[in-house]
């Protein structure tokens, strides 16, 4: 059999009544959240420390004079908002059978399917426990299976979602994994959250010996990573030091000067999770979209839709398209907000590990008009003669069916972030509550479902 892709119209099978959070996955959120709390108070000294080093104070400059001349204190409090409200993703392949296993799933269950519920639904073909088993148990501390060969449905639904967490504030949420991107509900997930500062399967094959020979597109720097440590979504800090650190490249020098990467991921990380879309020019590289640049966040939970997603993001390679109208149908019948894009640009189809992906400064995304005319969260955001002019434009490009160059015309169009319909992440003190979907950049209106 063939492994379903996200927007595949298959008959759902029956689904056994199943908890949003089980024992055990609030057995092993509360010793997270214990260990965290104690790990990140540790590590903030030693931040403030790393904070004022002359070649992160250097490194910052380059990115914003502003930020630079701030005092740490003040600094990593900024950055420390700035994490709360950044995006959780999972991304998934509309379309096509996907560069990852754990992409198959569908949006008809009551709640997003996990990769060991899908094959034992008949949704995804079983197989062995591959480095995502053993990541679970020996780096998220959850209990082994009995049996791998005759996993349970409690034991499958006890487990966890693969998100990435978004500081670095991408458009097009964590691209590599696929054309659309799921956009979790902070507010609904993050007392179940598990965050750790590297990718877990990534380190697990690598640094626990797993695989001595799987190649990433970039070496890691194990040794260097340090003490493998969880956070949460309140106590996290402890987390950043190290992911600076998890690429072999932050071992070495970063300039002509020789100043060290580590300095310079860690100033990249203020600069992208701080800034507005329009205060910076910075073009990411494929090394800084690569897993392990960024926390993974892993909701340990059964979330529940549609509550536990608050928008899509899809890539202008869909737009105009079929499987565009598919995701707009998905988007409405959910009540969830849908952005684009640009998506990658890339040459030909790329590896997981950031191949063959050109730079690009990640920071470009149109809210559906059509979309939010039908929802909630549209409630006050497309009245006005503005709004409707832009609409029309939009859904004249649509009609061209021309994907990445239809967008970019219409964003040309459009008058980029001075249209009604542009629109950037929730970045520090942008809205009141982290589960509005977006800020309109022509006026910092905040995107939110009605009665916000």
């Amino acid at each position: 059999m063939h492994a379903v892709t996200l927007l595949a119209a298959v008959a759902m099978p029956p689904i056994p009544d199943t908890p949003e959070v089980t024992d055990i996955h609030r057995s092993v959120i509360a010793k997270t959240a214990a260990q965290a709390k104690g790990w990140s108070a540790a590590a903030r000294p030693l931040v403030l420390e790393a904070m004022e080093g002359a070649d992160f104070r250097y490194f910052l400059s380059q990115y914003s004079t502003e930020l630079a001349a701030l005092p740490s204190p003040e600094l990593l409090g900024r950055l420390e908002e700035a994490t709360r409200v950044a995006e959780i993703v999972h991304n998934v392949d509309a379309v096509g059978a996907g560069h990852n296993d754990d992409n198959y799933t569908t949006l008809d269950a009551p709640f997003f399917l996990n990769l060991w519920q899908l094959p034992l639904l008949g949704l995804r073909p079983k197989s062995e426990p591959g480095p995502e088993g053993g990541a679970e148990v020996t780096l998220l501390g959850f209990p082994a299976f009995k049996n791998n060969s005759a996993i349970t449905w409690e034991e499958a639904s006890s487990r966890v979602l693969y998100g990435a967490h978004e500081l670095a504030r991408i458009d097009c949420g964590n691209p590599l994994f696929g054309d659309l991107s799921l956009v979790f509900n902070t507010t609904h997930i993050k007392d179940y959250t598990i965050y750790s500062g590297a990718d877990t399967g990534m380190f697990d094959m690598t640094c626990l010996g797993q695989s001595h020979h799987h190649s990433w597109g970039h070496s890691l720097n194990c040794s260097g990573y340090g003490t493998w440590q969880l956070g949460t979504y309140e106590d996290n800090l402890h987390l950043l030091l190290p992911n600076t650190r998890f690429f072999n490249e932050s071992s070495v020098v970063a300039d002509a000067h020789g100043r060290s990467y580590a300095a310079r991921n860690l100033a990249l990380r203020f600069a992208r999770g701080i800034l507005r879309w329009g205060e910076h020019t910075h073009n990411l590289t494929s090394e800084e979209l690569t897993p392990g640049t960024y926390y993974e966040a892993d909701p340990a939970m059964n979330v529940r839709f549609p509550t536990g997603v608050k928008a899509l993001i899809a890539s202008a390679s869909l737009f105009g398209s079929s499987a565009g109208d598919a995701v707009r149908s998905l988007a409405v019948r959910n009540g969830w907000v849908l952005f684009w894009a640009p998506g990658l640009n890339k040459s030909s189809s790329p590896s997981h590990h950031g191949l063959n992906v050109k730079d690009g400064p990640f920071n470009t995304r149109l809210v559906d008009p059509y979309v939010l005319a039908q929802i909630p969260a549209g409630a006050n955001s497309t009245a006005g003669d503005a709004f409707a002019a832009a609409a029309k434009a939009f859904a004249g490009e649509w009609g061209k069916g021309l994907g990445r160059v239809s967008f970019f015309n219409l964003w040309t169009q459009l008058g980029a972030r001075s249209s009604p319909l542009s629109v950037e992440p929730l970045f520090p003190g942008a809205c009141a509550r982290s589960d509005c979907a977006g800020v309109r950049t022509m006026d910092d209106a905040c995107i939110c479902a009605q009665g916000h």
